[in-house]
């Protein structure tokens, strides 16, 4: 399964920074670059991340021969292909515990072996920009979140003030229909009094 998803992600090398797998203990898994002519440069790096870290990473031509060998646990790749034909990058496991490798690749048509992505006063001004805008958006969201804070406080203040002027409006009114109550009832009972003369 891993290798069906690594060849077909060969599909889109030209566009694919990276890729990642599980490699198991006891397992080696190859990436198969096919189409590869003598005098391509195949460019990259990698890195194994688990609880040990131990892998053997190897570059093998058509003919199965070593092209490039590492027993480190990250290390960069730069090979120069010495046949045409399908070239492999096996990862083999040195350490008894589950590991994630990830690793990017390139393959150079040139046939230098020298792969450079330079960074001009465009690139860098273009990134500058991007931050600045960034950086103008974040400061509106946080102006934004600010506000919504504040206008919150005061109207949960608002709501408070004006539920304890309810509270105490219904207090008063309580407190009269009491005080009335025991006035009518005090005036009936003295109307409907007998009074006698004496």
């Amino acid at each position: 399964l891993v290798f069906v998803a690594m060849r077909a992600a060969y599909l889109w090398l030209p566009t694919c920074q990276g890729l990642f797998f599980k490699l198991l203990p006891g397992e080696a898994e190859c990436l198969q670059l096919p189409d590869l002519k003598r005098g391509y440069g195949v460019l990259g790096s990698y890195e194994a991340d688990g609880a040990e870290e131990g892998v053997m990473a190897k570059l093998l031509d058509a003919d199965a021969k070593v092209v490039w060998t590492s027993s480190e646990p990250a290390d960069t790749l730069k090979a120069i292909a010495s046949s045409d034909g399908t070239h492999q990058l096996c990862f083999d496991t040195s350490v008894s515990s589950e590991q994630t490798i990830s690793f990017n690749l390139h393959i150079d048509t040139e046939g230098n072996g020298q792969h450079h992505d330079l960074a001009t006063q465009g690139h860098t001004d273009k990134i500058f920009d991007m931050v600045d805008q960034l950086e103008q958006r974040t400061n509106d969201i946080v102006d934004q979140q600010q506000y919504a804070i504040t206008r919150e406080a005061v109207h949960r203040r608002t709501a408070e003030s004006t539920n304890s002027k309810v509270m105490m409006w219904s207090v008063v009114e309580v407190a009269v229909l009491v005080f009335l109550s025991a006035f009518q009832v005090y005036y009936l009972k003295s109307y409907f009094e007998v009074k006698q003369i004496v």
